[in-house]
C-alpha cells in the first residue's frame, strides 16, 4: 500500500516494535509519523496540536487510550481515531466502537494493516470534511 505524502499520523502505543515497523514505511513515503508512548506523553509534546489522523492503543500506561480517546474528540470532535485493542479485551473493543473510533484493529497489527487502515480513514475524513465546506475547503486532500 502507497502512504501518501499528505497522511499525518499521531502514533500513541507503548509497543515499541510497531514504532519501529511503521517509521520506516512513513519515511520512505514522505510522510509525517509523530510517536508517542503514553498520553502523556503527547501532550507534553504537542499541546493543543493534533495531526489529520490518530492511532491509539487501549492499553497505555497512565492515560488509558480510550480516556485519551474522550479527551482528543472533546477538542476535535472529527479528529479519525483508529483505537488498537488486545486481543481479548472486547470491552475495551466496544467501548471504542461507542465512543465513535473510525476503526478498532486487535493486537498484534502489523504494520501494513495499521497503514491500509491509517490511510483509509484519512481519506474519507477528508471527504467528509471538505464537503462540509464545500468549495471553501483548504486543506489538502489524502490521496
Amino acid at each position: 500500500m502507497r502512504i501518501p505524502t499528505e497522511l499525518e499520523v499521531c502514533l500513541v502505543a507503548d509497543d515499541p516494535a510497531l514504532h519501529e515497523q511503521l517509521r520506516p514505511l512513513f519515511l520512505a513515503a514522505g510522510a509525517r509519523l509523530h510517536g508517542f508512548d503514553s498520553a502523556e506523553a503527547l501532550f507534553a509534546a504537542t499541546g493543543d496540536a493534533r495531526p489529520g489522523c490518530m492511532a491509539v492503543s487501549a492499553a497505555l500506561p497512565g492515560m488509558s487510550g480510550l480516556e485519551l480517546m474522550h479527551a482528543l474528540q472533546r477538542h476535535d470532535p472529527g479528529l479519525p481515531v483508529v483505537v488498537i485493542v488486545e486481543s481479548d479485551d472486547v470491552d475495551a473493543a466496544v467501548a471504542a466502537v461507542r465512543m465513535g473510533a473510525a476503526e478498532v484493529l486487535e493486537q498484534p497489527v502489523s504494520a501494513q494493516r495499521l497503514v491500509q487502515s491509517l490511510v483509509a480513514v484519512a481519506r474519507a475524513c477528508d471527504r467528509a470534511r471538505c464537503g462540509r465546506q464545500g468549495p471553501t475547503c483548504d486543506r489538502k486532500p489524502v490521496r
